[in-house]
């Protein structure tokens, strides 16, 4: 199972908290290992260049002349209204993919952000707390 799969330990997971003895409803605990979030917006990259090279592909061997496609695609002129579909799909797939891999980056960069701010705030507790 990948490492992004369900319940992998160094995934983003919701889990219930233990539920508390006076019967309260437990709590979610979100835990976001913001390495793997940047990892996870590198695999998305690669997809997006998988998806463009695609797309290449398409727009290169794609066009068929009128007289080399099949009976069936010229009586119902099937090939073109197909090509341009396909294409306008890796097209959308292709930014759909970039994008992602920005919004997975800027989101691992707040959660590493507040970790930090949440950090110091802690030490801040504990400093004022020892004295």
């Amino acid at each position: 199972m990948s490492e992004f799969g369900a319940g992998g330990r160094d995934c983003v997971s919701m889990r219930p908290a233990l539920i508390t003895g006076d019967g309260s409803d437990p709590l979610m605990a979100l835990s976001v290992p913001a390495a793997k979030l940047h990892d996870f917006a590198d695999l998305l990259r690669r997809a997006a260049d998988d998806a463009a090279e695609a797309h290449g592909y398409v727009r290169r061997y794609g066009v068929v002349a009128h007289g080399e496609q099949g009976l069936l695609t010229r009586i119902i002129d099937l090939h073109d209204e197909l090509a341009a579909t396909v294409t306008a799909t890796m097209e959308r797939l292709e930014a759909t993919l970039r994008a992602s891999a920005g919004d997975v980056d800027t989101a691992a960069g707040h959660y590493r952000a507040s970790d930090l701010r949440e950090e110091s705030r802690m030490r801040a507790a504990r400093v004022r707390a020892e004295r």
